[in-house]
């Protein structure tokens, strides 16, 4: 058996059906049905049956999986180290990154990297926190810079910063008459649980700033009004500037977005307060390439 053969195989438990396992696999639909028709009569056994409009695995099948993610991950490292041993100069990285991280770190150490190492190329994909660490485990991508928590224990992660979170509203919102100063803090701090019955704007699901807000919300005992969701903490921001609800971002992003006379930002008390931090991360006991590590180096320099 290939290993083409059982990525052939994979592709079909993760599109759920021949047609767009093919369409996957840039190959006609009848030679990928020939194919798998082959593998079982090579294996003597059944690998999947039909449900419905789907396939699903049998037990063979589900063994197949297993042994042959393994398989497939072994050629992986292999090839890597094999590229690695040929070419010292050149290489390519496929990085995972949020949306909203991407487009405000990528344009601070993408340049630097290129230059120091012109010959290495990065191929980004875009995505949620969920979406990298599935790509992460399935090694379809080097290495990935998203937020904490990371929810899958086959992922290893180095932190680049870690952050607090702060309250966004309207500087005409009556709260703002509650909040107190405290010493080494950069903006003022409130009571979290004064915000019940406010107009809340959060993340999307999937997104790690959502799941935080919802962290925090649930242990101050607040069941939010939730009048906006957008995956983008800038558009959010504006809105909380405009008096459309109250925000809960990390202090870290100021930084990243255009700040505004008309918004106020308020710090949780540690009881309430959420550690954000934002990672680098990769597969659990996979080979990394020389590649991958200088940027790796780079991202910890800059970060």
């Amino acid at each position: 058996m290939h290993i083409r053969e059982i990525q052939y195989i994979l592709t079909i438990v993760e599109e759920g059906n021949i047609t767009r396992a093919a369409k996957k696999l840039f190959m006609a639909q009848s030679s990928l049905s020939q194919s798998l028709k082959k593998i079982e009569q090579q294996l003597g056994c059944k690998l999947f049956k039909r449900v419905g409009n789907r396939l699903q695995l049998t037990y063979a099948g589900d063994q197949f999986v297993k042994y042959g993610s393994k398989i497939l991950k072994t050629y992986r490292d292999m090839k890597n180290e094999m590229y690695d041993i040929s070419q010292t100069e050149s290489g390519s990285i496929i990085l995972g990154i949020t949306y909203y991280l991407g487009s405000h770190m990528f344009p601070i150490f993408g340049p630097v990297f290129k230059k120091r190492y012109p010959g290495i190329t990065i191929k980004l994909l875009e995505g949620t926190s969920r979406d990298l660490e599935e790509l992460i485990v399935s090694g379809k991508v080097d290495i990935a810079i998203l937020p904490l928590p990371i929810e899958n224990p086959s992922i290893e992660y180095e932190i680049l910063f870690l952050s607090r979170m702060i309250l966004l509203m309207n500087k005409d919102n009556p709260l703002n008459n509650h909040g107190y100063q405290k010493d080494g803090f950069r903006f003022p701090h409130i009571d979290i649980k004064l915000v019940d019955g406010e107009p809340f704007l959060l993340g999307q699901p999937g997104q790690r700033t959502r799941l935080i807000n919802e962290i925090i919300l649930k242990k101050a005992n607040i069941n939010p009004e939730i009048v906006f969701t957008s995956r983008n903490l800038e558009t959010i921001k504006r809105m909380a500037s405009t008096g459309a609800g109250l925000a809960i971002i990390p202090d870290a992003y100021l930084d990243y977005i255009q700040a505004s006379p008309d918004l106020r930002c308020y710090y949780l008390e540690d009881e309430y307060n959420y550690q954000f931090g934002v990672v680098v991360a990769y597969q659990k006991n996979c080979y990394i390439t020389k590649a991958t590590r200088e940027f790796l180096t780079i991202v910890k320099q800059l970060f």
